[in-house]
This record gives structure tokens, sequence and C-alpha cells, in this order.
């Protein structure tokens, strides 16, 4: 079977040079803006809107699809130079670039091919952007991320997105392999100027910037043979600065409100047991990073108030996310579960004001629903579930969890300013966590969680930070490893080999710094004003060891063991903060390593079952730090 290798665009520094030939969309009837067509040439296509120029600016191309042996087109290349002013009543924003691959070919004789790579995007804006329109409601998109959600609004949204990988045939002779998907881009934009966004009904963010990877295409499901879905495609970097002004507010937001977004993700693994995409791996060398040098203010409110539940997708005033997708689960029992992606470097960094407001914000219950002045995650994806097999075949497994491949970090600059006002919104958040390992199903082991990565925030010189609310900490570092997946009954009929469940991934390091005493540094203030309100909170915590459930072998041994808990990381706090906390359970600074705990066996008919043990280590905190408490 032949095996096809992704051809990726020709680099030029950032630039992304290699092109095929692509289709132009229908621009929606509120682009009025006159802007060259996209091209796949090597060359980039640049539009410039004068200083007397006005209406709505949409580019949205997508790549042709791939024919033959030829992997699907590329998404372009494209500069928007913004001089002038866009808005007020756009389908989705004032200034929308979205460079989409083309998807990979079936290829009739073969295996798909892969999808093509999004087009490399540059926004420069340097006027006023502003956007308050009345969408009519969509379901929000099924892709991880906000880039699909089509009623979302925005001010400027920059967006590349690698295409599907191709799906071949059912009349495949030996069936044929899902291409992967292609990689996404990267995206650049910068404002120099003013963006405004008001109402957004169903979500949306004054600045949003992507990089998303394909998803896999499918296996051919119809033929024997050992066929496998294609993998994701990795995201690229993207890069936001802020030298201007950007507002959102609302009276009636839902869904989510953010000031600032940048989310780079991979794509998800095609079926079956295709590996999730790495999240800001299309650029190793580089990072996922917002800045803002200006201003940023973010106040919304639901008409129901905190009661209405609408604000799940967290309200933010600047936010950066890198994430890896999931795996796909086996269906074949000669194949292990897709790996989750793992995730690359991103932070935030802030030398300007910040402000967030909402008295809207319910308690979070994923980091999706993550609400705060900063908010920066690195997050693996899940793997995906392992064969589903009546007999011992040869201890196939799930796949394991997407693990870090870099920092997470977010700095706070001299003179800068950051607040938030309403419950459940932190200062800063930034979280590294390791995506879940697949379970195991019959006779397949679950896999191993991933492991987070390092962990890290500096608040340096003058910079303050201010929270007034319930649960709104000053600033929380986190990492976290990931579950082990489970064993879902095993029953065969015949088992020689146990089931294991897989070992919960391990902590990563966290350092939260504020102020260095060698260089003479201060470290600024930090205040809270609400009940369990923490000053500093740092913590790394192990993964859980993977779960068993009821099992039975009428031969061999049905002994499915639960796996153990992964360990912690160290924590280490230096501070010359001020640190001051008004409330209930407020403390000044906790620093946790907390290894985590092994996992539940369940009922077994057979020999023996057996509990995971919790982490043989978890190591320890230390802080050096002068507080001012009330």
């Amino acid at each position: 079977m032949k095996k096809l290798i992704a051809k990726p665009p020709a680099r030029t520094g950032v630039a992304i040079l290699l092109g095929q030939a692509g289709l132009l969309l229908t621009q929606p009837a509120f682009a009025d803006i006159s802007c060259p067509q996209p091209t796949s040439s090597s060359s980039p296509t640049t539009c410039t809107v004068g200083a007397s120029d006005s209406g709505n600016l949409t580019v949205d191309y997508t790549g042709a699809t791939g024919t033959g042996s030829n992997q699907g087109g590329y998404g372009g290349n494209y500069i928007v130079v913004n001089n002038g002013y866009l808005g007020p009543n756009p389908q989705q924003a004032p200034l929308f670039v979205r460079l989409k691959g083309g998807t990979g070919s079936p290829d009739g004789d073969d295996a798909g091919t892969f999808g093509g790579w999004g087009g490399l995007i540059t926004i420069t804006n340097a006027e006023s952007v502003e956007s308050n329109a009345s969408p009519t409601e969509s379901a929000q998109g099924a892709a991880p991320g906000i880039w699909d959600d089509s009623s979302a609004q925005f001010g400027i949204y920059g967006a590349s997105v690698g295409g599907t990988g191709g799906t071949p045939p059912d009349n495949v002779f030996g069936g044929g392999n899902g291409g992967g998907g292609g990689n996404g881009s990267a995206v650049s934009i910068t404002n120099n100027g003013q963006v405004v966004v008001q109402k957004l009904p169903y979500g949306g963010a004054g600045i949003y910037g992507a990089s998303i990877g394909g998803t896999g295409g499918n296996q051919m499901s119809a033929a024997s043979g050992d066929q496998v879905g294609g993998n994701g495609g990795n995201s690229d970097i993207v890069y936001i600065t802020n030298n201007g002004s950007v507002t959102v507010s609302s009276s009636s937001a839902g869904r989510y409100a953010w000031g600032i977004g940048a989310e780079s993700i991979g794509g998800a693994g095609g079926w079956d047991n295709g590996w999730g995409g790495t999240g800001g791996g299309g650029n190793p060398g580089g990072d996922t990073q917002v800045a803002n040098f200006g201003k940023v203010q973010v106040d919304v409110e639901t008409p129901g108030g905190a009661s209405s539940n609408l604000l799940t997708g967290g309200v933010r005033g600047m936010y950066a996310a890198s994430q890896g997708n999931a795996g796909f689960t086996s269906n074949d029992g000669s194949d292990k579960g897709g790996a989750g992606g793992g995730f690359g470097v991103v932070g935030a960094v802030n030398f300007g004001q910040i402000s967030v407001s909402s008295q809207s914000v319910q308690a979070p219950t994923s980091l999706s629903s993550l609400s705060g002045g900063i908010v920066v995650v690195g997050q693996g994806g899940d793997g995906g579930g392992g064969p589903n097999t009546i007999t011992d075949t040869s201890g196939e497994i799930g796949g394991a969890g997407g693990t870090s491949s870099g920092l997470v970090i977010a700095v706070l600059n001299d003179g800068s300013s950051l607040t938030t006002s309403g419950n459940y919104l932190p200062g800063v958040s930034v979280i590294s966590q390791g995506g879940n390992g697949g379970p195991g199903n019959g006779s397949s082991n679950g896999a191993n969680g991933g492991n987070g990565g390092a962990a890290q925030v500096a608040v340096n010189g003058s910079a303050s930070v201010s929270t007034a609310g319930l649960q709104s900490h000053g600033v929380v570092a986190r990492s976290y490893g990931g579950a082990g997946g489970g064993v879902n009954q095993s029953s065969g009929l015949v088992d020689f080999t146990g089931e294991d469940a897989g070992v919960g991934g391990a902590g990563g390091k966290v350092v939260v710094a504020t102020g260095d005493a060698q260089e003479g540094v201060a470290g600024g203030t930090i205040t809270t004003q609400g009940d369990y309100s923490i000053g500093i909170l740092a913590q790394s915590m192990g993964g859980i060891g993977g779960a068993t459930s009821g099992n039975f072998e009428l031969f061999g041994n049905a002994g499915a063991d639960a796996g153990n808990g992964g360990a912690s990381g160290t924590v280490q706090i230096d501070s010359l903060s001020t640190i001051t906390t008004y409330g209930t359970s407020s403390h000044g600074i906790v620093g946790q390593a907390i290894g985590g705990g092994g996992g539940t066996a369940g009922p077994s008919a057979g020999l023996i079952a057996v509990g995971g043990a919790g982490a043989a280590r978890s190591r320890a905190a230390r802080s050096t730090s002068p507080i001012a408490a009330t």
C-alpha cells in the first residue's frame, strides 16, 4: 500500500508560499469593501482599505478539493491593511478573513490524500472597526474552539483552517487509509486603532485569531485488511498584538464574551483510530501569544443574570489557548486507539490596562467555561478508546493522552493593571493539563494520561491585580496530569493477559514569581475582595489512575488492575508583592503539590482485581513572601 507524505507549503520566514488552485466562496451581502480574490500562488494577495473607505470586509476562501493522488489545495496567503472605517452591521465581523485548505482526494485506488493547508493570514488595523449587529441564532459549531460559530459576532476575525483528509471509497480492494488533515497556518493580527463590539447575543470577541488543524479522513471500512483513520492536522502559531483599544459591551450577551482570543487547535483524528493533531505543532519554534500594550475592556451581562446560565464559554479580557485534539476510538481488534494531540508554547503578556466586569458568570465546570482577566490554557487531547475484543489478541490499548511540549505562561509587566468585578472572575489563570488516556475495551488496556506541562506567572514592577467577587483569586497557576484510561467490561472467553487501566499523567512544574529580589525588582500589588478568593494559588497535581469495571473471563486471568496515580511536579512561589485579601477563607498564598489517586478496581469473576496506588511522591512547595493581609 502506498505511503502518502504530506506536502507542506514552502516557507520564507513565516510566509507559507506553496499553493494550488482554489475556489472563492460567494461573499455575503454585507461585504461591501472590494478586495482582490485570494489565490493559491506563491505570492501574497493584499487588500488595503483607504482612509475614505467604509463598509464591511469579508474574505472567505477554500482551496480546491484534491483529485487523484493530489492533496487538497492550499488556502492562500492574504494580507489586510485597514486605514478606514469598517462596520457597523456585518454578517459576522466588519473585518473577516478565513482561509481554508481543500479536502483531500478520495484517490479511487488507494488511501485518501492529505487535506490542504490553511492559508497564512496577516491583518493590521490602523483605524476603527465596529460591530453592532443583531445576528440570527444558529447552533454553535461542532469543532473545538469558536472559529465555526456562525452567529457569533467579532470585530476582527482571522482563521486559518486545514482541510479534511480524504476518505477512500468503499470499493477500494484491500481497504484504504484515511488521509491526514491539513495543517493550519500562522495567523498574525495587530490592532493600532479602535475595536468595538456590542450586543453579541450568541457569543463573540473583539479580536479573534485561530489556527486550526484539519480533521483526519475516515478509513475505508468495507474491506478486509489493516486500515487506519487519518491523523488530525497540526495547528500553527497565533500572534495578536493590541496597541489600541478593544471594547466589548452588552446587556444581553450570551454564550461567551472575550476581549481578545487566540486559539491554536489541532485537528481530530479520523474514523477509526486516527490520532489527534497537535496544537501549535505546525511551528514548534514559535508560540501562540496575546500581547496588550493598550486597553482592553469587557463589560457584559445576560438578561437573566447569573441564574440564566448563558455565559457557558466564559467572560475573558485576554485569552490564549494551545490545544491538541482527540484521537479516535479503535473499532479494529488489531489497532490501538488514536493518541490525543499534544500542545505547544502559549502565553499572554500585559503592558497596558485590562478590565473585566460581569455579574452574570456562574461557577466554571470545565476549562472551556473559565472566566477571568487573563486566561491561558494548554490542553492535551484525550486518547481514543481501545478496540473491543472478546479474545486476547496482542495487548492493544487505548490512545495515550496528549502531553505538553512547552510552557504555559502569563506576564504582567511594570505599569500594567488588571481588574475584575464579579463572581468567578480571577485576575490571572494559567493552566497546563494533559489529556486523558483512552479507555480499554474487552481485552485491550487503558492508556496512560498525558503529562501536564510547566505553568508560570510573573508579576513585575508596579503591576497591579485587583479582583472583587466570590472565588475570584488574584493569580492562579496550575498543572494537571491527565487521568489514566479505565478498562470497561472485560468479558472475553479466553484471556491470559489480565487487562490494566492506565496510569495518571504527571503534573508539571509550577512557578509564580512576583518581583526579583536579586535584581531589586518589586512585585507589584495583588488585592482580592470576596470570599474564597486567594491572593496567589499555585498547584501541581498528578492525574487519577484509570478505574476498572466488572469483568469476567471463563479461562485465564480475569484480573483487571486499576491504574496508579501520577506524580505531581514542584511548586515554587517567590513573591515580593504586597498581597491584601478581604473575605472568608481568602488566604494570601497557597501552594499545593498533590499526587494523583489510584484508580478503583471493579468486581471481578476471575483470579484477582487490584486497585491502583496513589502517586509514589508529591514534591514540596516553597514560598518566600512579605504579605500585608486583612
